[in-house]
């Protein structure tokens, strides 16, 4: 066992909620990690933002484009309707993947208490 696991096994932990379609699930990290916790995933789902919107807009440029090139208002309004529908479909709840900080330097048996932990 190294040093940090045998601190959050025994020592203090932040509590992270993650909410799931099963319910919330409880997650333990070394006292004063959570809010980095929280951080790095909501930084992962503004790239992930980021990255389906530049895709986005790639696809209705290259369509608008088509649609000039061909003179064809009725076919660039079909495929960017296609776009939108597709766009708003994939559309991801940002609740479900960026955990709560639900507790703060509290002790693990405590947490365990109060809480139902997973491992992870």
């Amino acid at each position: 066992m190294t040093g940090d696991e045998s601190s959050v096994e025994s020592g203090a932990v932040d509590v992270l909620r993650y909410e799931t379609d099963e319910g919330p699930v409880y997650r333990a990290t070394p006292a004063g990690e959570g809010e980095a916790v929280v951080a790095a995933h909501e930084r992962e789902v503004r790239e992930r933002r980021t990255g389906r919107l530049l895709a986005t807009g790639t696809v209705v440029a290259a369509i608008v484009l088509t649609g000039v090139v061909m003179e064809s208002v009725v076919a660039t309004v079909a495929g960017l309707l296609f776009v939108a529908v597709v766009h708003v479909s994939k559309d991801d709840d940002h609740d479900e993947s960026v955990p709560e900080l639900v507790e703060r330097n509290q002790f693990r048996r405590d947490a365990e208490r109060a809480y139902d932990l997973e491992d992870g």
